[in-house]
């Protein structure tokens, strides 16, 4: 390709790759921009990766941009018994809102109101996408759905619902407090999770 590559390498900077000596390697391998995850660690903790891509930066010769990735309102499943659950291909499966606690095979607890932004026929991705959930009924808090993809489900992994938009705040209390401690510190790129329309970003 004429002019060099065109497309930047993002890599998400965690423990295993925080130090100093990691991140320079990483940049002479080819990483452009290095993404903090603000799900994660504590403000100490993020500080100290900023200076250290700092100094790896430096040290490799190279310009590196720092993209802070914000939190979003988190929609996750509550909690299960130590090991999960299986969940089966076929098998029908309920969820109950507002609650984060399990009762013995009672529905999956979500804390989070989903009951209010999912259909019937609406899709519910569990844990990156890897277990799937079409939902065939909803009456008050319990969703009633048939698992599409099957797996072991485990406690506070991640919802998505590819079919609808959350009705939560895509900008929440806790990304405001990140977003000025990023501010702050000078990252050159934000990333905002669940954007429903371009008036969350105008804000």
């Amino acid at each position: 390709m004429q002019g060099g590559r065109r497309t930047k390498i993002v890599a998400t900077i965690g423990p295993a790759s925080a130090s100093v000596s990691m991140l320079t390697r990483m940049i002479k391998s080819g990483m452009d921009v290095a993404r903090l995850n603000f799900s994660h660690g504590t403000a100490s903790e993020r500080k100290a990766q900023i200076r250290h891509i700092r100094q790896a930066a430096k040290k490799a010769g190279k310009e590196i941009a720092i993209m802070q990735d914000l939190q979003g309102p988190k929609v996750r499943v509550g909690k299960l018994p130590e090991g999960g659950i299986a969940l089966k291909k076929g098998q029908a499966v309920k969820f109950r809102t507002g609650t984060a606690d399990y009762e013995s095979e009672g529905p999956i607890p979500i804390p989070y109101h989903l009951h209010k932004d999912v259909r019937k026929g609406h899709r519910i991705l569990l844990d990156d996408g890897r277990l799937e959930a079409v939902v065939t009924s909803i009456r008050g808090r319990v969703i009633s759905a048939k698992m599409a993809f099957g797996g072991q489900l485990t406690s506070n992994k991640g919802i998505n619902i590819p079919d609808s938009r959350l009705s939560a705040s895509s900008f929440t209390k806790k990304d405001h407090e990140d977003l000025m401690a990023g501010l702050e510190a000078e990252v050159d790129w934000v990333a905002l999770s669940f954007v429903a329309s371009e008036k969350v970003v105008e804000k």
